[in-house]
């Protein structure tokens, strides 16, 4: 797996135009109509999902997710590098600026 290193002031935006996307119920599932892999995101990641519709900085992001719900700041960096860097991998991710 591809390690992205994410600086406070990297712009992120997502990737969408090869994917179908469906919700069901709490999930999301998109499948990349050019390979026919599938991913899903829980409620959290559908957050992170939304956020990502327009460019927004990393710390930018971190810091909606931290006031949104009660995560410690290194354990939501964490969590979030984790999804951020599938989601690059699987190519649904793009680093406007680093």
């Amino acid at each position: 797996m591809t390690q992205i290193i994410f600086q406070e002031n990297t712009t992120l935006k997502r990737k969408d135009e090869h994917l179908l996307i469906s919700n069901l119920g709490d999930d999301m599932v998109m499948m990349d109509i050019e390979d026919g892999t599938y991913f899903s995101l829980n409620k959290i990641g559908m957050v992170i999902w939304d956020k990502l519709e327009k460019n927004i900085s990393f710390s930018e992001l971190i810091q909606h997710l931290i006031d949104t719900y009660e995560v410690e700041r290194a354990v939501c960096e964490v969590e979030t590098k984790k999804l951020l860097d599938s989601l690059y991998e699987k190519k649904m991710l793009e680093i406007v600026t680093i």
